[in-house]
């Protein structure tokens, strides 16, 4: 049985909204003056007035941790994103079905005819075998000029079937 990948985007956006929601509650808190209130519609001409008066290094450290805060919730979108396709990539497949009378390597390269192409991961994954092992199995499917391996300048190998 394949294990299932939890996406983390979701974590990952209730965790800044926290941060926001300290951010928020610190900057009140610190720098309110004593004669301003927060109540009802005047929260947010309030708050503007509070950041308007903090110090500009102050106003720096919270752009920085924005951004980086803004780069995490990315990376996870990215990361979340690429979960979905390689679930979506083992979708549909049925070893059993797939499987003839040959080889593992056989059956790889019948599983290839079907998919069109594969990632290394993936078929370390249906075989149950090393990432190591599977790129050897693509290298000789390579080498018979069945399949090409791609090597993208981001994320894992790909095998594409010849033709």
């Amino acid at each position: 049985m394949i294990k299932e990948e939890n996406p983390i985007f979701r974590k990952v956006v209730l965790i800044v909204c926290i941060i926001f929601l300290a951010n928020v509650g610190m900057l009140i808190y610190t720098f309110k003056s004593s004669s301003t209130s927060f109540t009802g519609f005047s929260i947010g001409e309030n708050i503007s007035k509070t950041y308007a008066s903090i110090p500009f290094s102050s106003k720096i450290s919270l752009l920085i941790q924005w951004l980086l805060l803004l780069f995490v919730l990315i990376f996870a979108y990215i990361k979340d994103k690429g979960v979905k396709s390689r679930k979506q990539e083992l979708s549909g497949i049925n070893l059993q079905k797939v499987a003839g009378k040959g080889t593992d390597l056989d059956t790889l390269y019948a599983l290839l005819q079907k998919k069109k192409q594969l990632r290394i991961s993936t078929i370390s994954k249906i075989f149950k075998i090393n990432k190591d092992i599977a790129m050897d199995w693509c290298k000789t499917l390579e080498s018979g000029n069945l399949a090409v391996i791609d090597y993208p300048g981001l994320g894992e190998p790909v095998v594409n079937l010849v033709g």
